[in-house]
């Protein structure tokens, strides 16, 4: 058998890239340990949003549903927000039926803090 020296270089090539590849490829994706200011006793699982733009004085009107997971019991739920006005929150799920909300904003943190 001839190994040619084009086809010893192929191979250390095709070697290089397969490891480098597999070297580069990133860890799965784990909630619980990405960094960020929220806390980690809830996991979004999906989001609906509803927004009505009122262009004159550029400004909006919506609502938002967050569909979550809860890992641990709390008694408060924080979301990310900047410059919103929040005028009702509501919790449902299983067991609950439409409990009122209070939400408290952070503008400096651009959070808001919900509790019942």
């Amino acid at each position: 058998m001839r190994i040619s020296l084009s086809n010893i270089r192929f191979a250390t090539l095709w070697a290089l890239a397969a490891f480098s590849v597999a070297a580069a490829a990133e860890a799965p994706f784990a909630f619980g340990t990405k960094p960020g200011k929220l806390p980690k006793d809830l996991i979004p699982q999906g989001y609906t949003v509803n927004l009505v733009p009122n262009l004159a004085p550029k400004t909006f009107r919506g609502s938002e549903n967050v569909r979550i997971k809860v890992l641990r019991p709390t008694a408060t739920l924080v979301l990310n927000q900047i410059n919103l006005k929040v005028d009702s929150a509501s919790l449902s799920g299983k067991g609950i039926t439409d409990l009122k909300l209070t939400a408290r904003l952070d503008n400096e943190l651009q959070t808001s803090t919900v509790y019942g």
